[in-house]
């Protein structure tokens, strides 16, 4: 699994990859993909020394970069485009609300509002075009399966097959198929 999620976030990486105009857009998801590839890069190596550097890129990718990434849909569903300071600052908006989820230990009922917002962000192009794109159906329906199994079973889906279906999901979200394209 955690090859699926290398390989997502590489194909992420390099849509999204500097260039001479780099939206702001383009960094964010640039910025959430090498989380993620890190993430996954670290994931199967048998815990040892590496546990501490483990644990914070999952949880960094977990509750920064998947919001990050939602962030840049919902945004770009609805036609902003901010530069990469303000996108910047989101990002840390999302590190900050990650500690204080933590610290109060609601990061299980944080997870489930983030895949309940990935499905809304799937559903504005529905919702804002009145039309229906069956990518985005079938999107939703992929939303709604991670959210029953966040809901019902969190125990039995690991993180990497949490960031890998969301991740998946946001790559072939209508609106972002769109931006992420060169």
């Amino acid at each position: 699994m955690s090859c699926l999620l290398l390989a997502a976030s590489a194909l992420l990486l390099w849509l999204n990859r500097p260039a001479t105009y780099w939206t702001g857009a383009a960094a964010a998801r640039f910025a959430a993909a090498l989380i993620t590839a890190l993430y996954a890069l670290l994931a199967p190596w048998p815990a040892s020394e590496l546990t501490t550097s483990q644990l914070l890129l999952q949880q960094l990718s977990l509750y920064a970069a998947l919001p990050l990434l939602l962030s840049v849909a919902a945004a770009t569903a609805f036609g902003y485009d901010w530069s990469r300071m303000i996108w910047g600052r989101v990002l840390l908006g999302w590190c900050v609300v990650f500690e204080l989820c933590r610290r109060n230990d609601v990061l299980a009922a944080c997870l489930q509002l983030e895949i309940l917002a990935g499905l809304l962000i799937t559903l504005l192009p529905l919702i804002l075009n009145r039309r229906v794109i069956y990518s985005a159906l079938l999107c939703s329906t992929g939303w709604l399966i991670l959210m029953a199994g966040v809901w019902l079973q969190p125990a039995r889906l690991s993180p990497l097959i949490i960031l890998t279906t969301a991740l998946l999901l946001i790559f072939i979200n209508p609106a972002q198929r769109q931006q992420t394209t060169r």
